[in-house]
């Protein structure tokens, strides 16, 4: 048996992508779908963070006017992107929500809570992390600010993998 672990940066913008891309290589490399795929929260986490996409979009617009809509989109599109994967399998019963059904559900224990926190750490995180990162960003389109951001992440992402 092999057991194949996958990951991505929570506010990555092409992290979804990436993740449907792995599958589908690894589907072609074994010549089968894998057996089932774990997502490490519960399925009510997904919805919650899922349904309120569109709602993060229009505050980051607010918060962000002067970046361009179609990179907005693609970041509001990283709340709970990774349960995305569940629709791209062959059989939803192959989905393993970890936390479903369990008193730590995070749904459960945090409510409304969870989404606001969701919102702050996304706001926070592209307001004193990724922009700064970006030079000149007020000056970019949304492919040239969607390529540094894909590009800053896939950097983080071989440091912390690396140790450096």
């Amino acid at each position: 048996m092999t057991v194949i672990f996958l990951g991505s940066g929570h506010d990555d913008p092409s992290g979804g992508e990436r993740l449907q891309r792995s599958v589908r290589s690894l589907k072609s490399q074994y010549g089968s779908e894998p057996d089932f795929v774990a997502f490490e929260y519960a399925w009510s986490t997904y919805i919650a963070l899922a349904s309120k996409r569109s709602d993060l979009a229009l505050a980051l617009k607010a918060q962000f006017p002067q970046l361009p809509e179609d990179f907005i989109s693609h970041f509001a599109n990283t709340l709970g992107y990774e349960g995305d994967l569940s629709k791209q399998i062959a059989a939803p019963s192959r989905s393993v929500w970890m936390l479903d059904g369990r008193e730590q559900d995070d749904v459960r224990i945090a409510g409304d809570r969870l989404v606001n926190d969701a919102w702050r750490n996304k706001r926070v995180n592209l307001e004193s992390w990724l922009l700064p990162k970006i030079q000149n960003w007020r000056h970019l389109n949304s492919a040239e600010i969607l390529e540094q951001s894909i590009s800053i992440y896939i950097k983080e992402s071989a440091i912390n993998q690396n140790g450096l």
